[in-house]
């Protein structure tokens, strides 16, 4: 008996301990959700083509309260952001995968950064009007700046102890820079903030069999339409350009029309006439006629103001067209009120085909 109390002591022990790494009980607990806005300053100067890579930073805005934590990085062009995702209560962090490949995050164990920093005790520094700590960092000249109001860890690749307000990087092709909080404001934020439904999640181990995957061969178009007719559409949850929520469950019980297409596509293009003409015909039907982009909401506004597509649009759509295997443009799916693929097709002309098996799928029960 006190061998098991021991036992349960113990683990009780370890498990604050751990816990206690990246929460601050004695700190006050946040009332409202927090986003702090940082500047990002390079110490040279950059190029017109360099603030246009993929690697340049233009800001970073951290939301957060005091579970979760989402860390946004921009760059110059628009839709270009990466994310960090940290999970407090889970003690897991989600991050973007590539630049290219937005929606794919990748899960790991929260872990203490790796880049060794010293407390410099006795001395503070005021950062966007918070008191910080100042951390030395042995092979760089520039601090480390970090606080303990905000009751829970945010350091990234630095062993520093707080939340980070001020600190350096460098990058092999744009030097080094220095990233900075500049505005910081308290605010109800919408949940959806803070939701990954959008995004595919993977484990280290799940990334490299995609990646070992997208290596092989493409297999021929028939073959995976033949392939995925009769099986279940994937879950997503998906906000159109136009801010409409769309997923599995308010698509229950209809027939959805998918399109995936993009906006330098020749056959895309010529095909946008037909799809409209089919959404017309169907029009108070309970079907749903959804279009997945490659682009992102600012491409297609401006190809929008040039062709009438009547569809509803959704950006950035690549991550949703590897879950259902699109190896050509433009594919159309048809999927029954039950959320099995019935119809997948690449063919360029196809009202009438399409038009007979919405017909079809409409008057099953």
């Amino acid at each position: 008996m006190k061998y098991t109390k021991f036992i349960l002591q113990l683990l009780l022990f370890l498990s604050f301990n751990i816990f206690s790494q990246w929460k601050y009980p004695k700190a006050k607990k946040l009332t409202k959700d927090v986003v702090i806005t940082y500047k990002i300053k390079y110490d040279k100067p950059l190029s017109e083509n360099q603030k246009l890579s993929t690697r340049f930073k233009k800001k970073i805005i951290v939301s957060f309260n005091n579970n979760q934590l989402i860390e946004k990085t921009f760059t110059t062009k628009i839709g270009n952001e990466s994310i960090v995702f940290i999970d407090y209560n889970a003690r897991k962090t989600y991050s973007t995968y590539k630049y290219s490949t937005k929606k794919i995050l990748i899960s790991e164990d929260l872990k203490v950064g790796a880049t060794k920093t010293t407390l410099l005790k006795g001395l503070e520094q005021n950062v966007a009007g918070v008191i910080c700590d100042i951390y030395s960092r042995p092979s760089s000249k520039k601090n480390v700046y970090t606080t303990k109001k905000f009751g829970i860890r945010y350091s990234k690749h630095f062993s520093a102890d707080g939340f980070l307000l001020q600190y350096g990087g460098d990058d092999k092709y744009l030097g080094g820079y220095t990233v900075i909080a500049e505005k910081i404001e308290y605010k109800k934020l919408p949940a959806e903030v803070f939701n990954l439904d959008e995004y595919s999640i993977k484990t280290e181990e799940e990334l490299k069999d995609f990646n070992s995957g997208r290596r092989t061969q493409k297999e021929d178009v028939k073959v995976v339409a033949a392939r995925k007719i009769g099986s279940k559409m994937p879950n997503f949850n998906l906000r159109t350009v136009k801010g409409k929520n769309i997923n599995n469950k308010n698509l229950s019980n209809k027939v959805v029309v998918l399109n995936f297409w993009y906006t330098t596509c020749i056959p895309c293009k010529k095909q946008i006439s037909q799809l409209n003409k089919l959404k017309a015909k169907f029009k108070g039907k309970n079907v749903e006629f959804i279009a997945i982009t490659l682009d992102d909401k600012t491409r297609i506004t401006r190809f929008l103001q040039r062709y009438a597509f009547r569809y509803d649009m959704v950006e950035k759509g690549k991550w949703l067209a590897s879950e259902f295997g699109i190896q050509k443009y433009p594919t159309n799916l048809i999927i029954d009120k039950k959320g099995v693929i019935q119809y997948y097709k690449t063919d360029a002309n196809i009202f009438a085909d399409m038009s007979a098996k919405i017909t079809k799928e409409l008057s099953k029960k």
